[in-house]
């Protein structure tokens, strides 16, 4: 797990080996515009990073930078620093200057905070405990979060590079599921952006997980194919891991001798073989002349072995050439040197053993934290799932209480309605009741008032006589009364009609208005002509005048205008 950062750098380094072709400006960062030529440079940088570019060149880049940003001022020349400082503790790191780019990120992390900068500020912060302490459950945690922001922000450039970074600390050699999981993640984002430099030679990693998965038809179907691609063929170091993974997994011997070739000073044109693994290929070749009988071949590379030993730095391909080794001298019938490496066998195998209990232990600490991530992850989607059930029953309740009250009150104003409906049509009946008491009351007085003239005229007046006219007079009062009581209903039903009527006609008289009040009870002309005691012809010329007075327009009855003023 001890430099996590370096080693997934490499990674992306052994997987574009410098390749000039394959460089392309990505627009889908993160970072906010700053200045057109700036935010340029910035993404030219870190996409040379991300292409494992040349050094020199990088520097210079950033020289640059650093001069351009003298022409911001505020926030921008703030966060244009904090980036420039993140850029540069990037070089120092993969030039193995790890306290200085901690140093730098110390000062990135101070112009910079999570809120008014989130995205410089995450990339900082991770990459500053990726440095510090690669193997901490913290450190794990933050990548995952890191994953989730790049995903949501669409850089799929540091979605990749975190999700590699994932794989490599939950690389566990007892169980690689989730080492291939998050590879395979990164896989396919590098396929999205179409970098088949990448997805080519991140197929060798996932050939080497799928073998450890048990795949092993897969995984040497992938090996066949990579040895066809000419991406592969053009990158020396991309080709002998293909070779040496093919010699180790699948005792490929035509792989051994190739491979063997590529990194045996002697053979290749490359004199000077940074990471030599020729006594692994040597071991094999010994092995594989042993089963073929060809024992001067396996002797010499026996003994090539021996020689080559100790430049073997990997662990677990010491103990497989040491069991080689042994496994000839014992088939060689010599004791002394198959005990020999027999014990270099059993103290290497005992070495990585012993190496895998804090392995083992950060990788349980990793899993654990994922799970827990994901739990935690997994409440927040539940709660947020349950808050959002309980908004849409609110929601639901409240829209059926509001449906249940409009409905009552609806229900409440058509019964208000019916009972006034009612209300107003008994009020019309009793003002049409009292119209035509009135009527038959003025009868009366006429009928009185003949009775007297007569009388008067013929000089008698019995007593019988006068008590007729006596009641008749009480008709008569009662009648009036009749009248007062209709002038007061009408006025409670249609209370603002004679108010309107003399705001249209301050000259109205009394009997034009006692003519509109009949009118809107519904009264026809010859009931009015009978309660006024005159023609129903002299009512036609009244309610012509009466329109002319109001001013109606010819569109428009009478009727309808003097009920339009009741209402």
């Amino acid at each position: 797990m001890k430099k996590l950062l370096i080693t997934a750098f490499a990674a992306i380094a052994l997987m574009t080996g410098c390749s000039q072709s394959e460089r392309r400006y990505h627009a889908g960062s993160g970072w906010s515009a700053l200045d057109d030529e700036i935010d340029s440079m910035i993404v030219r940088i870190d996409s040379c990073y991300d292409e494992a570019g040349d050094q020199d060149s990088i520097r210079a880049a950033i020289k640059r930078l650093g001069t351009s940003l003298m022409r911001l001022n505020g926030k921008k020349r703030r966060e244009g620093e904090a980036r420039l400082r993140l850029l540069k503790a990037t070089g120092d790191n993969l030039e193995g200057h790890r306290e200085l780019a901690i140093a730098r990120l110390d000062t990135t992390l101070s112009l910079c905070d999570s809120s008014n900068y989130p995205y410089t500020f995450i990339r900082a912060q991770l990459l500053r405990n990726l440095i510090a302490d690669p193997s901490s459950p913290e450190t794990f945690r933050m990548m995952l979060s890191a994953l989730d922001y790049y995903k949501a922000a669409g850089d799929m450039n540091q979605e990749a590079l975190v999700a590699l970074c994932l794989s490599q600390s939950l690389n566990n050699p007892e169980e690689p599921g989730l080492t291939l999981y998050y590879f395979r993640m990164a896989d396919s984002i590098y396929e999205q952006l179409g970098k088949n430099v990448y997805h080519t030679k991140n197929r060798i990693n996932e050939a080497y997980l799928l073998y450890q998965l048990g795949e092993k038809e897969q995984s040497r179907r992938i090996y066949d194919e990579l040895l066809l691609n000419p991406i592969i063929n053009d990158d020396e170091i991309a080709l002998e891991i293909v070779l040496r993974n093919m010699a180790v997994f699948f005792d490929d011997s035509t792989a051994m001798r190739r491979g063997y070739r590529k990194v045996n000073p002697e053979e290749s044109a490359d004199k000077e073989c940074r990471h030599s693994v020729r006594a692994l290929y040597e071991a094999l070749l010994c092995e594989h002349f042993m089963k073929t009988g060809e024992r001067d071949s396996a002797a010499h590379y026996a003994s090539m072995t021996e020689k080559h030993f100790n430049e073997l730095i990997v662990p677990r391909y010491r103990s497989l050439a040491a069991q080689k080794l042994s496994d000839y001298y014992d088939s060689a019938g010599k004791t002394g040197k198959t005990l020999e490496w027999m014990k270099i066998y059993k103290a290497t195998t005992d070495s990585i053993v012993s190496s895998q209990g804090p392995w083992k232990k950060i990788y349980l600490d990793n899993v654990n934290t994922l799970h827990r991530y994901e739990h935690e992850a997994e409440n927040i989607r539940r709660q947020l799932k349950q808050r959002h059930y309980r908004i849409i029953y609110m929601l639901i309740s409240g829209l059926l209480m509001l449906t249940g009250l409009f409905l009552w009150l609806r229900t409440r104003q058509k019964l208000r309605n019916m009972k006034m409906r009612y209300e107003w049509e008994r009020s019309q009946r009793k003002l049409m009741a009292m119209s035509l008491s009135r009527n038959e009351a003025d009868k009366v007085i006429d009928y009185v008032r003949n009775e007297t003239s007569r009388l008067s005229r013929e000089s008698t007046v019995a007593g019988s006589e006068l008590s007729q006219i006596e009641r008749n007079l009480r008709i008569h009062q009662a009648g009036r009364l009749e009248n007062d009581a209709f002038e007061e209903v009408f006025g409670r039903i249609h209370p603002d009609f004679v108010k309107r009527l003399k705001e249209i006609s301050p000259t109205i008289s009394e009997n034009n208005i006692r003519l509109c009040s009949y009118i809107v009870i519904g009264l026809s002309n010859q009931q009015i002509a009978e309660m006024l005691n005159v023609q129903a012809s002299s009512i036609k010329q009244s309610r012509w005048r009466l329109r002319n007075r109001l001013k109606i327009p010819p569109s428009e009855t009478l009727e309808d205008f003097l009920r339009s003023l009741s209402e």
